[in-house]
């Protein structure tokens, strides 16, 4: 009996954290040119909000969008928000793997004006494969421990840079329209692509910039900046 009550128990975790999605739920950042957007996601509503790169994180003080969670399926959730007292309703997708959250990018630009309408959506989220990668505070604070993004060497910038053409060919062409989000794709993704080759990538646009730019001068990174900047 003890036995058949701990699986019972086991199961119904297991259950409700299917219907309500709660892999996801908590606190989700990633980099944009100089702040981090701050996604909050809990039971009944996703806030998105701005916030510094400092590790407080202080909080700009407003929310972006809030939306309430009207229902969760298949990673996705359908939720509402109200904007000039008109209510609409948008579809956010989430996948978590390995403990960070990816968010697609595509499937929240649309607006639908019922459930049922939104519901429809869910079925194509699959196929679209532009997502935001998405990091809780354990993994920001790591990022900040690694080297000085100022003190980037030659063999740094080629790893980085390869690795952004290797995911533009791959990931840019599917962009074929303008989505409410894509352009945090291409901020967030150049700042989380230099983290994983081991380099603080969570500081201002201008100090980015800097130390990015200042390989074009360099005759051994020059031919590799040059595709760099060039890539659509």
């Amino acid at each position: 009996m003890k036995f058949k009550k701990l699986i019972s128990i086991l199961l119904f975790f297991t259950l409700t954290n299917s219907i309500f999605g709660q892999g996801v739920e908590g606190e989700w950042y990633t980099p944009l040119r100089n702040k981090l957007l701050h996604i909050s996601i809990s039971k009944d509503s996703i806030n998105f909000r701005k916030c510094s790169f400092d590790k407080n994180m202080v909080d700009y003080g407003y929310v972006d969008l809030a939306c309430k969670i009207e229902k969760y399926e298949n990673e996705a959730y359908i939720v509402s928000s109200i904007k000039d007292s008109i209510k609409t309703f948008s579809v956010f997708y989430f996948q978590l793997i390995d403990n960070k959250n990816y968010m697609n990018i595509e499937s929240s630009d649309k607006k639908f004006k019922t459930i049922s309408d939104a519901e429809n959506e869910t079925s194509n989220l699959k196929k679209q494969i532009i997502y935001i990668t998405l990091l809780n505070n354990k993994q920001l604070e790591k990022i900040r421990k690694q080297k000085d993004i100022k003190k980037m060497t030659t063999i740094d910038f080629k790893n980085y840079a390869s690795k952004i053409i290797l995911s533009d060919s791959l990931y840019r062409q599917n962009i074929t329209e303008k989505f409410m989000f894509s352009y945090l794709y291409s901020e967030s993704t150049s700042r989380i692509l230099l983290s994983e080759i081991g380099i603080n990538s969570l500081v201002k646009g201008n100090v980015f910039d800097e130390s990015i730019f200042k390989f074009a001068d360099i005759a051994e990174t020059k031919e590799i900046f040059i595709k760099l900047t060039e890539r659509k």
